[in-house]
C-alpha cells in the first residue's frame, strides 16, 4: 500500500470522528454514501504536508489507486496551491 493510500484511509478514519467536518458537509448535502462513493476525510490540524483542518478527496486513477490528495479548507482560510 503506497504512503498516499495510507494516508487516505487514515483520513477517512479521521472523518469519523470529527464532527465539524461531517456538518460541514451534511450542511452541503453530502450524504453518507456520498462519503463512501467519493472517499472523502479529513486532515486535522496535525496533518503537515496538506492543508490542516479540511476535507480530503483522493484523485484515483483508472485502477483505482490514489495518485494524488486534493484539499478542500474549513476554516475559510485562502486557498493554497502545491
Amino acid at each position: 500500500m503506497s504512503t498516499l493510500e495510507d494516508f487516505c484511509r487514515d483520513s477517512r478514519k479521521a472523518l469519523s470522528h470529527s464532527p465539524v467536518a461531517l456538518d460541514y458537509l451534511r450542511g452541503r448535502g453530502v450524504t453518507d454514501e456520498d462519503i463512501e462513493l467519493f472517499q472523502l476525510g479529513y486532515a486535522g490540524k496535525e496533518q503537515s504536508w496538506v492543508p490542516s483542518h479540511s476535507i480530503t478527496i483522493p484523485v484515483l486513477d483508472y485502477f483505482g489507486r490514489v495518485v494524488s490528495v486534493s484539499a478542500n479548507l474549513l476554516d475559510g482560510a485562502e486557498p493554497k496551491y502545491y
